[in-house]
């Protein structure tokens, strides 16, 4: 087997190309518990990203009838994944450590889309974050909110079984993506009605994620059969780590609330919808 037919199939599994993660919502940057108090809650939220990848890969070859006969051959590759989507479900509990402070725990999950190439189904999502309020000045109340959220989507399968280049190849694997991601925003929650508040500033935004890709299989070369394994990875991260967002929040009842947002960064944006339920 020649560098050339290694080169091929190196080229067909290699299916990376970009991972897309997610914005998860937010919500009004201030805490609204009372100290004591618990709360409860649902969002969704559906992003579009652009993100930084470091990609590295290896292929072996072993000629099955000449175990001796080896080949390998290893390649690196960095840049821009572009336009990518996902989608995001929790629930969550959040409790009043003093009046206007709280933490919350999110959970539940998360899928991903890698344009055409592969979809990540739903899987486990969780995360934990806090909101404050620290100055209130007539209707507008200003508060800092943090939370880090960890996504992990089920695998995607991948096979090919194809001729090219008078290689034919049969290989078969598996895809897994992780990433965990972190949010600080800080702003003010402006009251402008009975029921409405329009709220939002600007908020930093970290992303750390890892991409790993196995495959097996064999391929034939001019009559001779080589037994292949394939490993790429890649690490991502975020293009832009400055954004800011916009969102409105509707009280349906005193202790029940909706919200609509949207967010953006330079290289992402994000919309996300939530409700609030605040308890006796």
């Amino acid at each position: 087997m020649g560098k050339k037919q290694l080169a091929v199939v190196v080229v067909v599994v290699g299916v990376f190309c970009s991972a897309a993660l997610a914005l998860p919502p937010m919500g009004p940057p201030r805490g609204t518990l009372r100290q004591g108090q618990f709360g409860a809650g649902f969002e969704y939220g559906y992003s579009d990203m652009d993100l930084e990848y470091s990609w590295k890969e290896k292929i072996t070859a072993v000629n099955t009838a000449d175990p001796t006969d080896t080949h390998s051959e290893s390649g690196k590759d960095s840049g821009k994944a572009e336009d990518l989507k996902s989608n995001m479900l929790f629930g969550n509990i959040a409790y009043g450590i003093v009046d206007n402070w709280e933490v919350f725990v999110r959970l539940g999950a998360a899928d991903m889309e890698i344009e055409d190439d592969l979809e990540f189904g739903y899987g486990f999502a969780w995360g934990f974050g806090t909101k404050a309020t620290f100055f209130q000045d007539g209707d507008i109340t200003w508060g800092v909110l943090a939370q880090v959220t960890w996504f992990d989507p089920d695998d995607e399968d991948i096979s090919f079984d194809e001729e090219i280049d008078d290689v034919e190849v049969d290989l078969s694997g598996s895809v897994e993506i992780d990433w965990w991601e972190v949010q600080i925003a800080v702003g003010p929650t402006w009251q402008v009605g009975d029921t409405l508040c329009i709220y939002g500033g600007p908020f930093l935004h970290l992303v750390d994620g890892d991409l790993n890709e196995k495959a097996t299989g064999s391929v034939d070369v001019e009559g001779e059969t080589f037994d292949v394994t394939y490993n790429g990875a890649a690490d991502l991260q975020e293009e832009s780590v400055f954004g800011g967002y916009v969102g409105g929040q509707w009280d349906l009842a005193q202790n029940a609330s909706l919200y609509a947002e949207c967010q953006f960064t330079g290289d992402a944006w994000g919309v996300g919808v939530g409700g609030i339920f605040r308890l006796p």
